[in-house]
Order: C-alpha cells, then sequence, then structure tokens
C-alpha cells in the first residue's frame, strides 16, 4: 500500500526523541504509515511537544510539514525550521 499524504496525530515529539506514542501497536501501524508514505503532515496540539512516550515512531526528519496550534514555543518553531520543516500554527 502506498499513500501519496499521511495525515498523522502523535502522543508525543521531542526534540531529542523524535515522535513517540503511548500505544504500542499504533505505533508500530504509524511507522508503517510513514514509510508507505510520500509525504508526512503531523497535526498536533501544542500540548504534545517536548513531551516522550513509551514507543519511538520516527524522528523529525521524515517529517514534512506540522500543522499546530497556536500555543507552540518559539524554540520549537525555531527548531523545526532549521531541520527544514514547515511549521503552520
Amino acid at each position: 500500500m502506498k499513500a501519496d499524504f499521511l495525515f498523522l496525530n502523535i502522543g508525543a515529539v521531542s526534540l531529542t526523541n523524535g515522535l513517540t506514542d503511548p500505544n504500542l501497536q499504533e505505533a508500530r501501524i504509524k511507522r508503517d504509515m510513514i514509510e508507505a508514505s510520500n509525504k508526512v503532515i503531523l497535526l498536533v496540539d501544542s500540548s504534545k511537544f517536548g513531551k516522550t512516550a513509551v514507543s519511538l515512531v520516527c524522528n523529525l526528519k521524515k517529517l514534512d510539514k506540522i500543522i499546530t496550534d497556536n500555543g507552540i514555543s518559539t524554540e520549537f518553531v525555531n527548531s523545526f525550521k532549521k531541520l527544514n520543516l514547515d511549521v503552520i500554527y
């Protein structure tokens, strides 16, 4: 299975640990979907930034774009821009 776009929700986003999720089964499915997609767009509210959950999904370099709310910190916006990630908030 292949997808042009994947709109992904995640449990936690860390600059150090990347995308993580508290559910091991969902994390495995999310990893598979990321690998099968041409573009990965993260849909996440700002409360998830700076958190780490139990299961690694992927590093931030796998993302193409992040869509979040205006509660995102300047630190995260600047860090994402350094990774050439488009951030919409």
